[in-house]
This record gives C-alpha cells, sequence and structure tokens, in this order.
C-alpha cells in the first residue's frame, strides 16, 4: 500500500493522550493515529472507544472493579463488573505476563486457557470474525494455518494445558494470554448470556491478582496489615530439624530462626511458598520419588537438586534443607493456609499486592 506524507497538529493534552496510548499499546504515535483514522473513517470498532478511557485511569478502573467484586460476596448481585471492564481486565491478564520473569502459578493460566477456550467456540458458534490464524499460532496449535472448523478445541486445550503445566513460565504465559487481549476488543461480539456464562465472578476474583500486579502501584506491607488487628490469625510455629519457623501475620512473613541466626522472609516470598504448597505439580507422582526444582519469580528462588533445597531472596542469607526438610515445610503451610483466616488473609495480600 502506498502512502503520502500527511501533518496534523494535535493539542498538548491530545498528544498526551495520543503518546500515551500507543506506548501503552507499543506502537508508533503515526501508526495509532493512521488505525484511529481508519477506524473512524469506517465506522470500526467502536467498542473500543469505551475501553481508552478505562486503560487511561487504569488505578481507577481497577479500585472500581475490586469494589464491585466486593459488593457481589457481600450479595450485591446487580454489582458485577461491565463488560468493558471485563475487557480491560482481558488486557491486563496479558500485560501481567509482560512483566518480569520465573516461573508462573499455573492456576492462573489454566483458568486463562479456559477462558481463551470458550471464547473461541462462542466465537466459532455465532460465525464471529475474528483472527483464528492469529489464535492458534499463539497457542501452538498444529495447523494452525487450517480452518478453525477442523479443530476439536476441547482436545487441543487438554493438550496445551499438559504442555504448561510442564513447562509454566511466565514468557509461555505471554504467549498464551496474547488471543486474550485481542479478543478483549471484540467483547461487544458475544451475547450477554455468553458473558455472563464465561467471565463469572468465581473467575474474575481468581483472577484479580493478575490486574493488580500489572496495574500497580504496589502497597506496602505494613499498609495492607493495619487496622486489621482483629482480623488477623495468630502466630503459627513449627519446628523442622534444629531450626524454628513462625508464620507472622502482621507483618506477613515467615520468619526462620537457628542458634545464632534469625531472618524473615518477606510477604512476597511467602505467597512464593504458599503457591508452592497449593501446587501439586510440582511434585513427583509417587511418593518416594526424587525432587528436581528449579524455581524462580523477581527476587526469590527455591531449588532442589540431589537432595538438597535451597531457599533464598535476592540477599546473602540462603535457607538450606534436606529435600524431606522441604516436604516438611510444604505440608505445614499447606496445613496453616486450609485454616480460613490464614487463607482470607493470602487472598488479601494477593489481590491488594498482585501475583501471577
Amino acid at each position: 500500500m502506498q502512502t503520502k506524507p500527511f501533518s496534523v497538529r494535535l493539542s498538548e493534552s491530545l498528544t498526551k493522550l495520543v503518546q500515551g496510548i500507543s506506548a501503552y499499546e507499543k506502537k508508533t504515535p503515526s501508526d495509532f493515529i493512521r488505525e484511529a483514522v481508519e477506524e473512524k473513517a469506517t465506522q470500526r470498532n467502536d467498542y473500543r472507544s469505551q475501553l481508552i478511557p478505562l486503560i487511561q485511569s487504569a488505578e481507577t478502573t481497577l479500585v472500581g472493579i475490586r469494589e464491585k467484586l466486593a459488593k457481589q460476596a457481600n450479595g450485591y448481585l446487580q454489582t458485577q463488573p461491565s463488560r468493558p471492564e471485563i475487557s480491560f481486565m482481558m488486557m491486563a491478564w496479558h500485560k501481567a505476563y509482560m512483566q518480569g520473569s520465573g516461573y508462573a502459578n499455573p492456576a492462573y493460566l489454566l483458568e486463562l486457557l479456559d477462558i481463551t477456550k470458550e471464547l473461541l467456540k462462542e466465537a466459532l458458534t455465532n460465525r464471529l470474525n475474528v483472527d483464528y490464524y492469529y489464535f492458534h499460532s499463539c497457542l501452538g496449535l498444529n495447523g494452525s494455518s487450517l480452518s478453525p472448523t477442523n479443530f476439536n478445541y476441547d482436545r487441543a486445550f487438554s493438550e496445551i494445558k499438559h504442555r504448561t503445566l510442564c513447562s509454566c513460565s511466565i514468557s509461555c504465559g505471554e504467549m498464551l494470554t496474547r488471543p486474550l487481549e485481542v479478543l478483549a476488543s471484540h467483547l461487544d461480539q458475544f451475547p450477554e448470556s455468553v458473558i455472563s456464562e464465561i467471565f463469572t465472578i468465581a473467575r474474575l476474583k481468581l483472577l484479580l491478582p493478575l490486574v493488580v500486579r500489572h496495574v500497580g502501584p504496589e502497597l506496602s506491607d505494613q499498609l495492607i496489615s493495619q487496622d486489621m488487628d482483629l482480623l488477623l490469625p495468630h502466630r503459627e510455629n513449627f519446628d523442622i530439624g534444629d531450626l524454628s519457623f513462625g508464620l507472622v501475620a502482621s507483618p506477613f512473613a515467615l520468619v526462620v530462626s537457628g542458634e545464632h541466626h534469625c531472618y524473615a522472609f518477606s510477604a512476597s516470598s511467602l505467597m512464593f511458598l504458599a503457591f508452592v504448597a497449593e501446587c501439586e505439580s510440582l511434585l513427583p507422582p509417587k511418593e518416594g520419588q526424587p525432587i528436581t526444582l528449579e524455581l524462580f519469580r523477581d527476587n526469590f528462588h527455591a531449588s532442589i537438586y540431589e537432595g538438597t533445597a535451597v531457599i533464598h531472596e535476592n540477599t546473602a542469607y540462603r535457607l538450606s534443607l534436606t529435600e524431606k526438610q522441604f516436604i516438611e515445610l510444604r505440608q505445614h503451610l499447606t496445613h496453616i493456609f486450609a485454616n480460613q483466616k490464614w487463607k482470607c488473609l493470602l487472598d488479601i495480600f494477593r489481590n491488594l499486592k498482585g501475583d501471577i
């Protein structure tokens, strides 16, 4: 397509708006303006114009979504997030996987894959005009150039889930969630009954930490815990070998002490350890089989090799355990977080600090 140079003068406020949105979408300002003019000239995708204010005021949008989900939990059934707010969440889910590196919680990714599968099946049923070739390429489906009618999406996504559990990295999540960000701009094409069925309140609440991780800003541990004294669980203590462990609610941390040392793993590290305790797929399918793990995310690392486990943040402190002691630590954390108060506190931190 031949192009011709064309200059345009914009107000300072509109210039800042174009620069902000184009940076968010990782486009040049000229590409963004050209696409915007094409959409206006052809009256294409007016729905996307409803999303721009939500993206511009991402923190305010997040507060509104969080309040609606909280009211839903308290029985106010008429306060579910709007369709544009759900689209905003879909975009944020993908953006979250563009930040950082390391091991991703499969619970989030598997749920996102289920949503993607259900949207693609509905798009096919309702003959919606979406880019199946691109979606199939992102998802690694064989024969992605073929017609989508040749696919059994249930079987295909079962295989994708298996691959995801074998290598559940943040970079893998970035590729797998690309279809969701694109579909977010086309959510207006789906019937209301489909939206309600796919984007349940339980799902949106489960995936809220991903939105928080992208949007931020991250709240301090002290700010999250303040004014919660009457609701906080009591400290939980346990011993493993010659080490003493204490799970503390405020500040939310895991304190490790020995004969001549004491160290507190931060809330972010404790959240990651809680995920390790929850995730059955990280352990061998048969008891007694040796464990090999190499997990890291942000500033936290946990590894098991040849019977020795090492857990540490980006500090000089290293917690060294035997494989048996690591399993014992995991069992203690699983038991503690099964308690309703501790589970509630963990969910609060995930929803306010973000998780992935």
